[in-house]
C-alpha cells in the first residue's frame, strides 16, 4: 500500500521538475516596446533632452552645469581609545564629515 503512494509523490515530484519555466525564453519589456515602436527608445532620450535645453529647472542646459551641486565630505579617523571610567575599549572607526554643505550652481 505505501508503494503505490510514494511512487505517486515521486512522479508528482519530477514531473514538476521537468516543466518550463513559464517566462524562460521570453522577450522583457524593453524587447516587446522596441517590437512595436522601432527606435522609440532613442525617440525618448531626443525628447527628453530637447526638455532639458528648454527648461533649464528640470536639471541642465547647454553647457550642462548641474542645478545643485552635492556636499563635500571627508572621512575623518576616530582613533581607538579606553573609557577611562568603565573600562571600555572602543576600537577606531572611520566617521564623516561634511566639509561644505550643498549649494545651488553659479
Amino acid at each position: 500500500m505505501k508503494s503505490p503512494i510514494i511512487f505517486a509523490v515521486l512522479l508528482a515530484v519530477l514531473t514538476g521538475c521537468s516543466s518550463n519555466e513559464p517566462f524562460r525564453d521570453r522577450p522583457d519589456m524593453d524587447e516587446i516596446y522596441e517590437a512595436i515602436n522601432p527606435g522609440g527608445a532613442q525617440d525618448t532620450v531626443r525628447l527628453l533632452r530637447e526638455g532639458l535645453r528648454a527648461r533649464p529647472e528640470l536639471g541642465s542646459t547647454e553647457p550642462y552645469y548641474p542645478i545643485r551641486n552635492p556636499d563635500v565630505v571627508a572621512p575623518v579617523w576616530i582613533v581607538p581609545y579606553a573609557d577611562k571610567r568603565t573600562g571600555v575599549k572602543h576600537g577606531g572607526r572611520w566617521d564623516y564629515i561634511v566639509v561644505e554643505e550643498a549649494d545651488w550652481a553659479d
